[in-house]
């Protein structure tokens, strides 16, 4: 009996022996790792491992909890402080952010722990194109401070008058061999001519760019995100390119872009009267930006804006649908009709567009 009893303690004490040990190899390897090792080969799988992923950037992928970020050149941008919150509440957890020429959102832009700020201005000529040039430096640059920072697993591109719409679970459920995504854009339409105390995130209406029949003033081709990897750099306004897939990737079914272009009467006059201004002649796709330009143009001529207004109404507005004017022909008042009908069209190039920032 004593026999059988000394046995049983003995294997009690080995195996309380054995269970310190491993308590304090588990402590000891959690200070170095910052995680438990595991106790099988099982265990020491990782999700990609399992998944038969050996590459060290689809491991990293894999494990990655799809954090989305938006970058995203500005220049006096409006409502910044709803646009910044939308997109928090979706789920976006950083913004790299270009400012341009508007010192006074500086203090609380770099107040926002969320926001990576950089500071520039514009060349002040040739803007239609010149803005491009400095959107794809700004984009490439975000994604290699994304890229270093490992916080940030995607990068949308889109303006400070474009609101992302939708369920972002699309985006963090796509393939690691997922490289690019983009998204349709709609384009808001107001009731009235938006004066500057309006909100800008608000419309009567929107337009189905993606829709042949619809006439959609600006872009019609959609918003773009890539991955952050080394692969991956801003192939246009719209598009993001990658070494690694060929087109512009994925189309997205769950999440919409939002384009309010020009949302206020004061923000489209400054926005063509800077254009009008260009010293070099502009190949711009955009009928309504032609319009707008030449009845800017107008406007700095006569010193009023009512051949603006004339314009902004009938593209921008329900009322539009109806009216029939040649605003840049006619010297009369916005709401008076003429026999001549202006009609517009719009590019679906996928590199052409101006940033509605400017």
């Amino acid at each position: 009996m004593l026999f059988f009893i000394a046995i049983l303690i003995l294997f009690i004490l080995g195996w309380g022996a054995y269970w310190l040990y491993l308590m304090k190899d588990r402590k000891g390897n959690k200070g170095r790792e910052g995680k438990m090792p595991a106790s099988s080969v099982i265990e020491n799988m990782t999700v990609a491992d399992l998944f038969g992923i050996r590459s060290d950037e689809d491991k990293k992928v894999i494990e990655s909890s799809h954090r989305i970020g938006i970058v995203s050149m500005i220049k006096e941008p409006k409502n910044i402080e709803q646009w910044l919150k939308h997109h928090r509440d979706m789920g976006i957890l950083r913004f790299y952010i270009r400012l341009e020429e508007t010192p006074d959102l500086v203090s609380y832009l770099d107040s926002q722990k969320d926001v990576v700020l950089d500071k520039g201005s514009s060349t002040g000529k040739n803007e239609y194109t010149e803005i491009q040039v400095r959107q794809k430096k700004m984009v490439d640059t975000a994604l290699k401070k994304a890229y270093e920072a490992g916080d940030i697993d995607w990068l949308i591109h889109i303006d400070c008058d474009e609101l992302l719409e939708g369920d972002l679970d699309e985006i963090r459920g796509l393939s690691p061999k997922n490289r690019l995504f983009w998204m349709e854009n709609v384009e808001a339409v107001y009731e009235d001519i938006p004066e500057k105390a309006d909100t800008c995130f608000k419309a009567a209406t929107f337009r189905k760019c993606s829709d042949p029949s619809v006439h959609c003033v600006s872009y019609v081709n959609g918003k773009g995100g890539g991955r952050v990897a080394t692969d991956v750099t801003l192939g246009g306004p719209h598009r993001f390119t990658s070494t690694l897939e060929e087109g512009g990737g994925i189309k997205l079914e769950k999440v919409v872009v939002k384009h309010y272009e020009s949302c206020d009467f004061y923000s489209y006059k400054k926005k063509f009267m800077h254009l009008a201004l260009n010293d070099d002649k502009m190949e711009i796709p955009f009928s309504y930006y032609n319009e707008s330009i030449e009845a800017a143009k107008k406007a700095n001529e006569t010193g009023k804006d009512n051949i603006l207004e004339c314009v902004y109404e009938k593209h921008r507005t329900t009322k539009g649908e109806s009216l029939q004017e040649d605003c840049l022909s006619s010297s009369t008042s916005s709401n008076t009709s003429s026999s001549t009908s202006s009609n517009t069209s719009s590019s679906t190039s996928s590199n052409t567009s101006l940033s509605s920032s400017d």
